[in-house]
């Protein structure tokens, strides 16, 4: 099943099915929970006001989400038996030595020079998601939340502040947040013509059918353990997880300047600079397909289908169009993978790993019109970056398997010594574009992007918070 009930609607945060488009300012507050019965008391007295899945804008509301960590819910109290239930990739957390392998957070990635999450800084227990239409209200908002948190013995860590480019562009001039997964048995899905990326909600959602036909597992516990009789019903049990999710957070920080210098020096004009920075991140800067349009970037807007409802295997199947090793064809091989002669099939397994990405960019661009010769040449004002969030119904088989085995895997495709070129932290990569009959490499492409910061969290429904408050 993947239709919500009325009770399902009510009940998964708003964060985890939308992107607050309307709600362009935001600020993410790491916690650390230091009087757990405050803490607790604080949650029932605002379970009710966090944002639902609802894309209306309630003018009288702060809109903001709330996510834990293991630590965090262990703080809190909830029992062992539940806690042991949740996936182990978010028990161990997202620093481990095999996981620092697995994602590629290793040199200069590595967790120990991270900022905030991973063993070397301090725990933390949560993070609280605001979001407001402007900055005065943002920071109404926060500061009213930070007197509230302050009074209940919870210490921010960090505050990471965030905002919406012009055009929805990230920091390398890029237009973002094209490709996102559509959900099965949704309005989205029913306007849509393009069947091959509708995805399954439980690919995201606990409690739902997810592409294997089968229900993600989740932490349940007896009836009679639920005091308070407020979380789902799951057969004979309660059912903690349903509506959950979990959630991937990352900072991540661009050098720009970098990655236009060393497009500039590959190349002999500054088209072919655009061309190749295209190339290497699959799309043109004006978020058109490259597939589509491989000779140059239309500059126009162009609707839904014309941005995403393309495929490679018919018409660029060996990447001459766009390379097999770019960012956004690595991130998600549509049609294209080479496992299977069926394009079905290779859409049936490319979602069993999608994520729903809700990140947001950090720092004012050197650049207002985000024109690849300035961003290039201008002085950086501040520190620009990715807030990169993602919502997973298993982090084995979505985040971890796209980061490890699609973006940081240096074979992927066929390919040799040819890691992703913009997320890799290799220095020594080196980047294939595709051509008849001659291919062209480039070499020694340097690190631009560098992980400063992250954590596993989990982002549960708010019967859950509910009966969190009160365990």
């Amino acid at each position: 099943m993947n239709l919500f009930s009325y009770h399902d609607h009510k009940d998964i945060q708003g964060l985890v099915l939308f992107g607050y488009a309307h709600a362009p300012f935001a600020k993410y507050l790491l916690l650390e929970f230091n009087d757990p019965a405050g803490t607790k008391n604080w949650l029932n007295d605002v379970a009710d006001n966090i944002t639902r899945k609802s894309k209306v804008f309630d003018v009288e509301r702060d809109v903001f989400n709330i996510a834990f960590t293991y630590d965090g819910f262990k703080k809190l109290g909830l029992p062992a038996k539940v806690l042991e239930q949740f996936d182990h990739e978010f028990v161990e957390g997202i620093d481990t030595d095999h996981r620092n392998r697995v994602l590629g957070d290793v040199g200069s990635n590595a967790p120990q020079h991270w900022r905030w999450g991973g063993r070397h800084n301090d725990s933390i227990d949560g993070v609280l998601c605001v979001f407001a239409r402007n900055e005065a209200e943002l920071e109404e908002d926060i500061s009213k939340l930070k007197d509230q948190l302050g009074k209940v013995g919870v210490r921010v860590i960090e505050e990471l502040d965030a905002l919406t480019l012009p055009d929805h562009k990230e920091h390398f001039g890029f237009r973002d947040g094209i490709s996102e997964p559509i959900l099965a048995g949704t309005v989205k899905h029913k306007s849509s013509s393009k069947t091959a990326n509708v995805v399954r909600l439980g690919e995201f959602v606990l409690g739902f059918e997810n592409e294997y036909n089968e229900i993600n597992t989740s932490p349940i516990l007896l009836q009679s353990e639920d005091k308070t009789d407020v979380l789902p019903y799951r057969e004979t049990y309660k059912d903690f997880g349903r509506n959950g999710s979990y959630m991937v957070f990352r900072q991540l920080k661009q050098d720009v300047p970098a990655f236009w210098k060393y497009m500039e020096k590959q190349t002999s004009d500054t088209e072919e600079m655009i061309k190749l920075a295209s190339k290497m991140v699959g799309r043109w800067p004006s978020g058109a397909p490259m597939t589509s349009y491989p000779d140059g970037d239309p500059d126009t807007d162009l609707d839904g289908d014309q941005l995403d409802g393309f495929g490679y295997r018919v018409d660029d199947l060996d990447g001459h169009k766009c390379p097999i090793g770019s960012h956004l064809r690595r991130s998600n091989p549509r049609d294209a993978l080479k496992d299977t002669d069926d394009a079905d099939e290779s859409n049936m397994l490319v979602n069993r790993h999608r994520i729903l990405r809700r990140g947001r960019v950090y720092g004012k661009p050197s650049s207002a019109t985000m024109d690849p010769t300035e961003l290039k040449n201008n002085p950086e004002i501040e520190e620009t970056g990715l807030h990169f969030i993602c919502f997973n119904g298993n982090l084995a088989t979505q985040f971890e398997f796209v980061q490890h085995s699609w973006l940081n895997r240096s074979t992927f495709q066929g390919l040799y010594n040819s890691p992703d070129p913009l997320m890799d932290p290799r220095e020594d990569k080196d980047f294939a574009v595709e051509g008849c009959p001659v291919s062209k490499r480039y070499r020694n492409i340097p690190q631009f992007v560098h992980t400063v910061g992250g954590a596993y969290f989990f982002m549960p429904g708010i019967r859950a918070i509910k009966y969190l408050a009160n365990v």
